[in-house]
């Protein structure tokens, strides 16, 4: 058994120069656990919540503050309030037992153990809920994955999106002596990033006595949700149903816990098993005698309350041995082409959680293709949802097929011919493919076997298969509709993946959505977008140099019927609402409507030009090369550049600092090079595992930044709200505009074919 970790994220190095840091940052909130890497609806009666001995309630205190940070560890930089929600740290402190078992543990999971050994804790528990009116009655406690020597709630980020708009309440636990004190001494990720470790003011005061204990620990949180002593961290809020969540690591000691604990005191009211392995967690570990679950382990039949498998692709071949029938309280479902952690969740984790913890690591590596970005937290969403309906009132989820298993062999998965599996959950990604997506390892770090791979078809494959934008966008759009019919896509969510294929333009904020070329077949893809001056529109630039406006941006012509010698690879909007400029990578300069101040197209360059900036008057802009040479024209002013450094990654973009000062130039790793403008030292390491920034646009008041990635993920810095990012269904990123008003933006995106 192979136990693979991550941790948190670090400090950008600042300055002209950068060293090669290869970040755990990039793990930073993905439960990445523990693996075992090996060659109409029917309705059933709810099962009442009837406790034979209810777990002890702990003393909570609280809210907690302070400290060096002044946050929690873990705490949301996506912003709650207007969604109605709040976040608030407590702590719990109690007696809690371990647990032994006089026979052996057998796999069926029929365990009968006694407490033994008491001895005292204190934890920590933070508590995300929403107003009494949009409370939905449900509590999920989720049970904090550590693999990476940090507490991380993954089953939080994945379903963020139902949390926020159904009204239910989060609990995220600290459970296990990782997430509080660190691994033992001498472990490659080391320690910082353990919770007294990375602030030992704020959690000075936490005791775990070891994961013996976490079980009776859990409980007691989870019973904190109904009868609190002291505080009461759901205050204003009347509690209905509580159900326990955890994923990967946390699955596994789930499974354990179901097995042994819940018979005992059935605090909760069901179970999401997200991504368990082949066996459970150790019943009891050292320092008290050593109670290992066998491999191969199942749930107990006889557990009362309802409870739903979710497993990724990845975790398939590790557990066709746990497999087990659907009954009336338990549900398998197997979604194919999707990976244990994916680009999904390594966007959201990092953009919407504030991690500060210091250190660089070499523990991560490239994987050497892009990880996967099946979107399988829309299939998780409709696994909470109908979990919830089944605690509520007997609602069966629909069944799912298990993902199917090449005849004479015990756990290789089969594959079409593009490579994908067959069988298990479907979604339209898969079943309209413009990659081969899964959950195998790539190349690279044992951490890649995590990822899964996205592998896009070649450009050929797909104009054999989907000859229009429209044919793609047809069968896309059907195949969604099945899985709405199927019962493991919400139709809200599959409302909004029929609208994002059809777009080439996501708008964020209060940015208002304006036109995208939709199922127009264009002559070359979307390279860049820049917004008028109002904010009221903007225009798409494709390779070819082709314009097309939207809103209140009015074309002022192209390229597009041109023969060009170099391609087109970004466009700036006049501050004065003349018209803009396109560039090219050979250093010309288009102007349309904006006067023209001169172009590096008569020049040799050291490497092609990759974009520009305007001045802020409207007479001047600056272009800038891959290796960060600066061109500057008209009135903008050379304030230095990165054309004699040696780089780590190449410059991908530039912005220029809206008070006429100086610019950023962006690099492909996410450094940031500040020349005139103002350094604004982001506090911690972007994360780059296999992905890319492809774009920087500045706040109004120039005193912060967002960048664009790949994937979709958009970090903010200094004054730069969090606005959210955006799942692209693979889709690339290719560049990002914003509104004067500073709260919203748009992001250009690669077409699927």
């Amino acid at each position: 058994m192979l136990i693979v970790a991550h941790r948190a994220c670090h400090p950008v190095h600042g300055g002209r120069r950068r060293r090669r840091t290869v970040g755990m940052a990039v793990l930073c909130a993905i439960a990445s656990a523990t693996l075992v890497v090996t060659s109409g609806p029917v309705v059933a009666a709810p099962a009442d919540r009837v406790s034979v001995a209810a777990a002890a309630s702990p003393t909570v205190t609280g809210p907690i503050t302070g400290g060096n940070w002044g946050v929690p560890q873990n705490a949301s930089s996506f912003d709650l309030a207007p969604h109605g929600f709040t976040e608030v740290e407590y702590f719990l402190e109690g007696t809690a037992n371990a647990y032994t078992s006089a026979t052996a543990l057998t796999t069926d999971g029929a365990w009968s153990v006694t407490p033994t050994t008491p001895a005292a804790y204190k934890t920590r528990i933070l508590v995300r809920k929403p107003s009494a009116a949009t409370f939905n009655g449900t509590v999920l406690v989720e049970w904090m994955n550590v693999s990476g020597g940090l507490d991380s709630g993954p089953d939080a980020t994945y379903v963020r999106d139902l949390i926020l708009r159904a009204g239910y309440a989060w609990v995220g636990v600290s459970a296990q002596i990782v997430g509080v004190n660190g691994f033992p001494a001498g472990n490659i990720l080391g320690n910082a990033s353990a919770l007294k470790n990375w602030d030992p003011v704020r959690y000075a005061s936490l005791v775990h006595p070891g994961d013996s204990y976490s079980y009776d620990m859990f409980s007691q949180a989870g019973q904190a949700m109904r009868t609190p002593v002291g505080v009461n961290p759901l205050a204003g809020l009347t509690v209905n149903k509580v159900i326990a969540v955890g994923e990967s690591q946390s699955a596994s000691r789930l499974v354990t816990y179901l097995n042994a604990v819940h018979p005992l005191v059935k605090v909760f009211d069901g179970y999401l098993i997200h991504s368990r392995g082949r066996s459970g967690g150790p019943l009891s570990q050292s320092p008290l005698p050593a109670l290992a679950a066998p491999s191969g382990l199942t749930i107990r039949t006889d557990v009362g309350v309802p409870v739903l498998v979710l497993q990724a692709e990845t975790d398939v071949p590790n557990t066709v041995a746990a497999r087990q029938p659907d009954t009336s309280t338990y549900r398998l479902w197997e979604v194919a082409g999707s990976s244990h952690a994916d680009e999904y969740l390594l966007s959201k984790s990092i953009v919407d959680s504030v991690r500060l913890s210091p250190g660089p690591s070499s523990a991560i590596s490239s994987c050497g293709n892009r990880s996967n970005t099946l979107l399988f937290h829309n299939v998780a969403i409709a696994a909470f949802a109908h979990l919830d309906a089944w605690v509520k009132n007997g609602t069966l989820p629909p069944p799912a097929p298990r993902i199917d298993i090449v005849a004479g062999t015990t756990n290789t998965i089969a594959r079409d011919a593009d490579g994908n599996a067959t069988g298990g959950i479907r979604t339209p990604q898969l079943d309209v493919p413009i990659a081969t997506l899964t959950g195998a390892a790539g190349a690279g770090s044992v951490f890649c076997s995590l990822f899964g791979q996205t592998i896009p078809f070649s450009p050929a494959t797909l104009a054999a298969r989907y000859p229009t934008r429209s044919a793609y966008i047809t069968a896309f759009n059907t195949a969604t509709d099945r899985a709405v019919t199927a019962g493991h896509i919400l139709a809200v969510d599959a409302a909004v993946l029929k609208t994002r294929v059809l777009q080439d333009v996501f708008n964020l904020g209060n940015a208002a959505f304006h036109g995208s070329t939709g199922s127009t077949d264009l002559n070359s893809d979307p390279i860049g977008i820049a917004s008028t001056p109002t904010g009221n529109g903007y225009w798409e630039v494709g390779a070819d140099g082709g314009v097309f406006g939207y809103g209140d941006a009015v074309f002022r012509g192209s390229t597009g019927a041109l023969r060009l010698n170099a391609p087109v690879v970004g466009m700036a909007a006049d501050p004065l609402g003349r018209g803009y400029w396109t560039v090219a990578a050979d250093g010309g300069v288009f102007a349309f409507g904006a006067p023209f101040f001169g172009s590096a197209g008569a020049l040799t360059l050291n490497e092609p030009i990759v974009g520009m900036a305007p001045t802020v008057t409207g007479k001047g802009y600056w272009l800038v090369a891959r290796d960060g040479g600066v061109f500057a024209y008209g009135d903008a002013v050379f304030a230095g550049s990165t054309g004699a450094i040696r780089l780590n990654s190449p410059v991908v973009a530039m912005a220029a600092d809206p008070d006429g000062a100086g610019y950023w130039l962006l690099a492909g790793d996410g450094g940031v090079f500040a020349f005139g403008a103002r350094n604004l030292n982001p506090p911690y390491l972007l994360p780059a595992l296999d992905d890319f920034a492809v774009a920087i646009a500045p706040s109004p008041t120039g005193l912060g930044y967002w960048i664009a990635w790949r994937g979709g993920r958009v970090h903010h810095f200094g004054d730069a709200a969090n606005l959210g990012d955006a799942a692209s269904n693979g889709r690339d990123i290719v560049g990002i505009a914003t509104n004067p008003s500073g709260k919203g933006f748009w992001l250009a995106v690669k077409p699927a074919v």
